[in-house]
């Protein structure tokens, strides 16, 4: 009878409150708001006297890549450098955190009835609801037009760039919130709480993050397919409907740029690509660039004789910059050169990184691989990946160890203030993320805004665990990670999707480093397998 009784209560009478607050914290992009909540949670557990029963090998897999990560560095001689070693230690702390956030969600799942977890979790996402809409309340009035969506000015803070601001409960990034969302429609779809899978699918809509709708659309479809209940397909039909309607009337130029990026990607070949780089363009290079004569025109000999690809994903730098490109950065920021000031839609100067790109690299901003490069960028970051870890056997086995190569971490010690300000003293730069993905950043980056998307940055869970990991980190990831989902399958329902979609949502940022995306995933599957009971129409 009390179980009955509980059952029938409002969602927000049967809340674990001190959960929600935990996950509303851990999820919020600041890192003392994340460590803060993981000391007094953690309090808070033993006071309640929780089982901490032994971890899933989800949770093992970031304690063992930060193992990984540090024998990595090791071998990479990173140490030599006195300024590496705060990054470092920023690094390991972040895989640590991960972990115990990983671990205390899976001890709460394992010790409180599973009604209690699925209000908590409806909570959660009425939270993050409730904040995307103040902010797009904010956004109305800020902008004067009741579309801001519609609304263009010279800035591009609002028009196709309006959903960059609903950032939702983690301060981060609109992507973020567009995934997490995504995640939810899903889980919520599944179990029949379809006003919830609808409210996620609208804050999801006005995040207008069009990779992200994509994908989301592929597993509507795909579940659809798969699910047997008549009403949950119905419920995904009225979805499928509700993207297509609302979608392009909200964000028409967002429209317009997913049909511009797939008209470029199936006209244009990598091939047609190198094609551009003969002999005579790349002697004017030469005589445009600042780079030793010897030094480039081996190089560039090389690439025409053997068609070498190589050259094409891994930039020389000038003679000089071996020694000053982490001063020159320290220059910058001292003087405050490079912001590009309050208000702005961007953080540096456009002109100030084409610059950097001509002084480190020696050609101009024109005149690099990318300006070559008629396929998403995402796409040649991930080549430039391939090709590093190609480069050596130590490379392939290791990688270029914890911050060295493509990761939150290797942007923010830049000392760019492009993920967070950085101590300028401690300010390291490795000469790997030099001539490979920084490049890619700074060139991104000095484009328009409107080219400012995920599928152009080199932002990458995969590119991160193979560039700066190698072979161990892909060993580590498929065998804890994913193959906790392998070894549990047969017990999964909605998570089986979850899985799916937040695979392709790996390519296109730093989520373990994020700590957001992948706290709220592990949750809800930590739910799906330990208390399956009651997922279909909780």
């Amino acid at each position: 009878m009390d179980k009955m009784l509980n059952d029938s209560k409002p969602f927000y009478k049967n809340i674990d409150w001190g959960f929600l607050v935990f996950l509303c914290c851990a999820t919020y992009v600041k890192l003392y708001v994340k460590i803060a909540a993981i000391i007094l949670y953690w309090l808070l557990l033993i006071y309640k006297r929780y089982d901490f029963k032994k971890p899933a090998s989800v949770t093992w897999f970031y304690f063992l890549i930060a193992a990984a990560g540090t024998v990595s560095s090791l071998v990479q001689h990173s140490f030599k450098a006195t300024e590496y070693k705060t990054g470092f230690a920023l690094g390991v702390s972040t895989w640590i955190l991960g972990g115990i956030i990983s671990y205390l969600s899976y001890v709460v799942i394992r010790n409180i009835d599973s009604k209690r977890i699925a209000d908590t979790i409806k909570a959660f996402f009425t939270v993050n609801i409730l904040i995307s809409l103040v902010a797009l309340v904010q956004l109305i009035i800020r902008s004067k037009h009741l579309v801001p969506y519609w609304y263009w000015e010279a800035s591009e803070y609002f028009g196709a760039s309006t959903g960059d601001h609903i950032t939702g409960v983690f301060s981060s990034n609109s992507v973020t919130n567009a995934m997490v969302c995504s995640l939810g429609v899903l889980y919520f779809l599944h179990n029949k709480n379809f006003r919830f899978a609808f409210a996620c699918l609208f804050t999801c809509l006005l995040c207008t993050s069009n990779f992200t709708l994509l994908s989301l659309v592929g597993m509507l479809v795909l579940l659809h397919l798969l699910v047997g209940d008549k009403l949950i397909k119905r419920n995904i039909r009225v979805s499928l409907l509700i993207v297509f309607v609302m979608y392009p009337v909200l964000s028409p130029l967002n429209v317009k740029y997913i049909n511009t990026t797939y008209s470029m990607g199936s006209n244009k070949s990598l091939t047609e690509s190198l094609r551009q780089l003969d002999s005579n363009k790349i002697k004017e290079q030469i005589a445009a660039s600042t780079i030793a004569p010897n030094k480039m025109e081996h190089s560039i000999a090389e690439y025409v004789r053997k068609r070498d690809v190589n050259a094409y994903y891994r930039l020389p730098l000038s003679d000089t910059v071996f020694v000053d490109y982490s001063d020159d950065v320290k220059y910058v920021q001292f003087f405050g050169e490079a912001s590009a000031g309050a208000g702005a839609n961007v953080v540096l100067k456009q002109e100030f990184l084409k610059e950097l790109i001509e002084k480190w690299y020696g050609r101009k901003y024109e005149q690099t691989p990318l300006s070559t490069y008629y396929r998403p960028i995402k796409l040649y970051s991930f080549l430039q990946t391939l090709t590093y870890l190609k480069s050596s056997v130590a490379n392939f086995i290791f990688g270029a160890g914890i911050g060295n190569f493509s990761s939150k971490l290797a942007i923010k010690t830049t000392g760019l203030n492009m993920q967070g300000s950085y101590p300028v003293k401690d300010i390291y730069i490795s000469p790997a993320f030099v001539q490979y993905h920084l490049y890619t950043l700074l060139y991104v980056h000095a484009l328009p805004v409107s080219e400012h998307s995920t599928i152009n940055m080199p932002n990458s869970v995969y590119n991160q665990i193979v560039g700066e990991y190698g072979l161990v980190g892909i060993i580590l990831f498929a065998f804890f990670y994913l193959g906790f989902f392998v070894k549990k399958w047969k017990k999964l329902s909605y998570s089986r999707y979850l899985l799916l979609i937040i695979l392709a949502f790996f390519g296109f940022e730093y989520w373990f480093e994020m700590l957001s995306l992948t706290v709220v995933f592990e949750l809800l599957l930590f739910k799906d397998v330990y208390k399956p009971e009651l997922n279909a129409g909780e």
